[in-house]
C-alpha cells in the first residue's frame, strides 16, 4: 500500500517584540497566534526576553508545547536579551551560530541547524537581515559561505530577509542558492504590501505552497503577518505523521 509522504508545516514570524498594533506587549497573544500555525518548525525575529515583568514566557511556551527552543541573542544589555529564535519539534544534531554584524550597525546574527526531518537530514537557517543594502549584501554573503561549506544538504532559509524584490542585488548570494518560492506579502500585518519575510528552499524536489497566516489576532498581534508552508519530506523514514504532534497534545 502507497503511502503519501509525510508533511512538515513551517513558518517564520517577525513577533516585533511581542507589541501589538495597540502599543501593548503581550506574549500571550502571539503564542496564541502560532498556535494557530502550529507548526513543526518556526523562526521568530525581534524576539525579547529576559525582561523581569515577562520572565521565560518562551522557554514556558516550548516546554508545554513541545518544541527544542533555539535562542540567538543580537544584543545583551541591562534590558535583557533580543533576538532570533528557531523552535523545533524535530531532533536537533547540531547548532551554529552565523555572524551577521557589520560595522557599526545593528549586530546580527543567523541560527543554522542540522535537523533530521522523518529520517532525512535539512539544515535551516533562521534570521533577520539589515536595513541596509550593503549590509545585506555581506550577510547573505556570509550565509552563502556557510550554506557552500556544508555541500549539498536539502536547505531552508527563512526570516525576516528586509527586502520584497527576489532578484535585487542585496540578496543575490543567496537568491542564487535556493529556488524562487512564492512570497506572500506580510508586512505591514494590517495591510500587506511587501513580502519582507520568505521561506526558501534548496533541492528539495517539490514546490511548496508558501501563505500568509492572516487571521484577525495575526493582524494586530505584530506589525508583521507570519509566513507558513508545507512541505513534503520525499525518501523520509517511515513515521506515523501523528508523532510531531504528540507533545503539543500533552
Amino acid at each position: 500500500m502507497l503511502h503519501a509522504p509525510p508533511t512538515v508545516v513551517i513558518a517564520s514570524y517577525n513577533i516585533h517584540r511581542a507589541v501589538g498594533l495597540d502599543g501593548q506587549r503581550n506574549p500571550t497573544r502571539i503564542a496564541a497566534v502560532i498556535d494557530q500555525i502550529d507548526a513543526d518548525l518556526i523562526a521568530l525575529q525581534e524576539v525579547e526576553w529576559g525582561l523581569p515583568a515577562h520572565e521565560a514566557w518562551l522557554e514556558r511556551y516550548a516546554e508545554r508545547r513541545g518544541y527544542e527552543l533555539l535562542i540567538d541573542a543580537n544584543i545583551e544589555d541591562h534590558r535583557g536579551r533580543f533576538g532570533n529564535v528557531l523552535l523545533s519539534r524535530h531532533p536537533v544534531s547540531r547548532v551554529d551560530r552565523i555572524d551577521l554584524s557589520v560595522g557599526r550597525f545593528e549586530p546580527r546574527g543567523a541560527i543554522a541547524a542540522h535537523i533530521d526531518l522523518f529520517g532525512a537530514p535539512y539544515l535551516v537557517v533562521a534570521t533577520h537581515l539589515g536595513l541596509r543594502v550593503r549590509e545585506r549584501r555581506r550577510q547573505t554573503r556570509r550565509i552563502a559561505d556557510y550554506l557552500n561549506g556544508c555541500g549539498p544538504t536539502p536547505a531552508i532559509l527563512l526570516g525576516d530577509l528586509n527586502e520584497w524584490q527576489w532578484r535585487s542585488r542585496s540578496i543575490r548570494a543567496i537568491a542564487t542558492l535556493f529556488e524562487k518560492a512564492p512570497s506572500p506579502r506580510s508586512f505591514p500585518s494590517w495591510r500587506p504590501v511587501f513580502a519582507l519575510d520568505r521561506i526558501l528552499f534548496r533541492e528539495i524536489g517539490e514546490h511548496p505552497i508558501v501563505r500568509a497566516h492572516v487571521a484577525p489576532l495575526s493582524r494586530i498581534a505584530s506589525d508583521h503577518l507570519p509566513v507558513v508552508a508545507r512541505l513534503h519530506i520525499a525518501g523520509a523514514a517511515r513515521a506515523p505523521v501523528a508523532l510531531r504532534r504528540a507533545a503539543a497534545a500533552v
